[in-house]
């Protein structure tokens, strides 16, 4: 059974700055744990959130 590790996310997204640690599966689901944390919702704003290459995500130990 796979287990959460903890991401950290980083970076800038339309205008909103993202700092946040998330413990995820996967880092396009640390990324959109991130992004719903900061304050950046719904379909179409997430979507381009997962994909943009601003954002960096990291595995921390």
């Amino acid at each position: 059974m796979a287990k959460e590790n903890k991401y950290k996310v980083t970076g800038e997204f339309e205008g909103k700055k993202i700092n946040v640690d998330v413990m995820a599966y996967s880092k396009k689901q640390a990324k959109m744990k991130a992004g719903f944390k900061c304050g950046i919702g719904g379909r179409e704003r997430m979507g381009k959130l997962i994909k943009s290459r601003n954002i960096k995500v990291r595995m921390v130990k």
